[in-house]
């Protein structure tokens, strides 16, 4: 095979693979701003790519959480039943840049469960 031929492959599967990052982790996130948040979780998904949180806060806002993969979460020692529905949480996280004035996306930095229990922090990445 020629040197040219192999370059465009190389080329291709390089593009190809930094596409389907940038579809999985659109840079749609403030990570150098952090919002601090509590509420009422209502809904915990505890699946791949990623654990997510939906909580009512106390202002009556809704937020979506994304917070890690669960092979991430279970190597820091989170486990399925450390959060449930009816939790009282305070969180830190950067926003989404798109969203509504009553819905945001938050991409998790810390979550404390109220009055103790849960701690977890992940410092932000990219800023």
């Amino acid at each position: 095979m020629n040197r040219r031929l192999v370059g465009s492959i190389l080329a291709l599967v390089l593009l190809g693979g930094a596409g389907s990052a940038a579809a999985h982790h659109p840079p749609h996130f403030d990570r150098c701003k952090l919002y601090t948040v509590s509420g009422q979780v209502v809904r915990v998904d505890w699946i791949n790519p990623h654990v997510t949180v939906a909580i009512k806060a106390d202002d009556g806002m809704s937020y979506d959480l994304v917070w890690l993969n669960l092979q991430q979460l279970s190597l820091a020692g989170v486990q399925k039943d450390a959060l449930k529905v009816g939790d009282r949480v305070s969180i830190k996280g950067s926003k989404q840049s798109e969203g509504d004035a009553t819905h945001a996306t938050l991409l998790l930095t810390e979550i404390r469960r109220q009055p103790d229990g849960l701690e977890w922090s992940h410092p932000p990445q990219g800023c």
